[in-house]
C-alpha cells in the first residue's frame, strides 16, 4: 500500500486537511516480524523431532523434565501436551536452540 503523492501517512484519499487524521497501518509480512526469530518455519513437531533423534527420550526426559518425555513417551501425546502447557514448550525450544544454534 503507498501513499499518493502529497499523501501523508495521516491522511486518507478523499480526506480533507481538516478531517480527523486516520492513521495508515503498514501490514508487515510474517517474515519480516519474524526475520530476528530462529525458530521462525520450524514447526513443533520438527523440533521435537530432532532433539528425539539427537537424544532419545531417555536422556530428553533429564534434559527437560516433564512426565510425556519419561513415562511411556510418543510424539503424539508428546505434542499435545506441549501445545496446551506454554512452559514446557518453551523449555523444549529452549534445548533446540541450545542443542542445534
Amino acid at each position: 500500500m503507498g501513499l499518493s503523492p502529497g499523501m501523508t501517512c495521516c491522511q486518507q484519499k478523499g480526506a480533507s486537511v481538516s478531517d480527523p487524521p486516520d492513521l495508515i497501518i503498514f501490514n508487515m509480512t510474517t517474515d519480516e516480524k519474524q526475520v530476528n526469530n530462529p525458530l521462525h518455519g520450524k514447526t513443533l513437531e520438527f523440533i521435537l523431532k530432532q532433539l528425539v533423534w539427537h537424544y532419545g527420550w531417555e536422556e530428553l526426559g533429564t534434559h527437560v523434565k516433564i512426565a510425556c518425555f519419561t513415562n511411556d513417551p510418543s510424539l503424539k501425546s508428546s505434542l499435545k501436551f506441549l501445545r496446551k502447557t506454554d512452559w514446557a514448550r518453551k523449555k523444549v525450544e529452549k534445548l533446540y536452540l541450545d542443542t542445534f544454534d
